[in-house]
């Protein structure tokens, strides 16, 4: 009797694992579904990742308008004030227009209005000023800033200045060379000068000039700064003077005889 108990506990035991396992496979099955299926957990992740990236992308959307609305109005009120304070109503003044030149910056002072509103210089605006040492069209640049964008832009003028260059008037003798021929300058500054000089008579072609008068003037390098005069001079050729033949001597010889 006790053999016949044993091989029954076996049997049982062996049944018991092939239900265990049955209730295994069935489990994975259910477990694979759940994970894998269409409604599973992964088909579910991958929907509510989709979800978060959709509504992301809507958040940005709705930042991105709201940003664009933000600027839209800044911009339109930035382009009111612009429309108000650009250089269309701004004019300028130069108070002299026109200089003489003197080896050194010209800087004209300079009026800056909005309609009837006096800009403030260092304030509204700066001043540059270019080409404004040497004789022609020198410019006044006025750089608005602050409240005001842009600049303008206005022209002076400065004259060449004037310069005089004197010959002195020479005299000689005829049968003489022409002297060194000399003169006077007026006018240059800051040791500017006209060399190199040319000083000549006018139609002579030879260093012993007839009996005469003739022409002296001068021949130079021109420079922009200057205009020049040239006051002539003149060189007189006399006659030279003429040496008497010699004198007849008349003698009286008087003869005694004893």
């Amino acid at each position: 009797m006790k053999k016949i108990y044993i091989n029954n506990e076996k049997g049982i035991t062996l049944i018991a694992l092939i239900i265990t396992i049955v209730v295994l496979i069935i489990l994975a099955g259910i477990t694979i579904r759940l994970v894998f299926s269409n409604n599973g957990v992964i088909s579910r992740a991958r929907e509510a990742a989709n979800l978060t990236n959709e509504s992301a992308q809507q958040d940005q959307e709705d930042i991105s308008e709201l940003k664009n609305t933000i600027d839209d109005t800044f911009s339109d009120d930035n382009n009111e004030n612009e429309d108000n304070n650009d250089t269309k109503n701004v004019e300028i003044t130069i108070k002299d227009e026109e200089f003489v030149y003197n080896g050194e910056e010209h800087k004209p002072d300079v009026n800056v209005k909005d309609g009837e509103k006096v800009l403030v210089s260092g304030t509204d605006y700066d001043v540059e000023y270019k080409n404004n040492v040497n004789a022609g069209t020198a410019e006044v640049i006025v750089n608005l800033k602050g409240e005001y964008s842009g600049s303008l832009t206005e022209n002076f003028t400065i004259q060449p200045r004037q310069a005089t260059i004197t010959m002195n008037d020479q005299t000689i003798t005829y049968g003489n060379t022409i002297p060194t021929l000399t003169s006077s300058y007026f006018g240059l500054i800051n040791g500017d000068d006209l060399a190199p000089y040319n000083p000549y008579v006018v139609g002579v072609e030879n260093s012993i000039p007839n009996v005469g008068s003739y022409t002296i003037t001068m021949e130079y390098t021109p420079n922009s700064n200057y205009e020049v005069e040239i006051i002539n001079g003149t060189l007189t050729v006399t006659a030279a003077p003429v040496i008497p033949g010699g004198r007849r001597t008349k003698y009286t010889l008087n003869i005694f005889y004893k």
